[in-house]
């Protein structure tokens, strides 16, 4: 999209892109500003980058947590059944308590 600006002199000038800005502030105040200019904006996108990777990482670290969270209440919801049966299955109880153990102790090391 062009923008029209209007110099300290007068002229007007039309900026098609970054390119054209980078050339007026080359053509007004040196190579010198356009230089920092250019290494600013490159901080900044690699700035946004380190964002858009941390928000990937995040979000996958989101659905993660989700997954695991539904295997730990399906496992709590299958003990629950089996403490409630008027028999213990004592070998279906340790089962599935060491699935749940397993669980926790995958995630509690996991990093």
């Amino acid at each position: 999209m062009a923008a029209v600006i209007k110099m300290k002199d007068e002229q007007i000038q039309v900026v098609m892109g970054l390119r054209d800005f980078l050339y007026l502030v080359d053509h007004y105040m040196g190579d010198e500003s356009c230089r920092w200019l250019e290494e600013f904006m490159e901080e900044k996108e690699a700035e946004n980058r380190d964002y858009d990777d941390l928000f990937d990482y995040t979000e996958k670290m989101r659905v993660h947590y989700k997954e695991v969270m539904e295997k730990l209440r399906q496992q709590a919801e299958k003990l629950a059944g089996l403490i409630q049966q008027r028999e213990l299955d004592r070998k279906a109880i340790s089962n599935t308590a060491g699935s749940i153990s397993v669980l926790t102790w995958k995630e509690a090391n996991r990093c």
